[in-house]
């Protein structure tokens, strides 16, 4: 970043969080010149042009029984109660979506907005 600031000092950038409707009219109105998004939906006059597996951490406190495993699977993980982003996260939408192919139920007890 330095070295582009360096070259380009009158450039600035700005990061948004937005819902995932909100992106084709940001595009359109050209208030943002790049969207990264977890669920993406076809947009007539756009195109992606990069993909990437996105891995998902999962925290539980030490001596959980999820602990003896070097990676814990979503299907192991529906086993207990389960905190989650809202709706509105595209994280959210990744972890019901792979619930679904697997045919999982996600055990939520607590929905926050919050990563704190």
């Amino acid at each position: 970043m330095n070295t582009v600031r360096s070259k380009h000092p009158a450039v600035t950038f700005n990061v948004k969080v937005c819902k995932g409707d909100e992106v084709e009219p940001a595009l359109s109105n050209f208030s943002a010149d790049i969207a990264l998004i977890f669920e993406p939906k076809h947009c007539d006059g756009f195109h992606g042009i990069i993909a990437a597996a996105q891995q998902v951490r999962v925290m539980f406190p030490t001596g959980h029984p999820l602990s003896k495993f070097d990676i814990a699977r979503l299907s192991e993980c529906t086993q207990y109660p389960l905190a989650l982003p809202t709706r509105a996260s595209g994280l959210r939408h990744l972890l019901e979506q792979a619930a679904i192919r697997s045919s999982l139920k996600l055990p939520l007890v607590i929905e926050s907005d919050s990563q704190a």
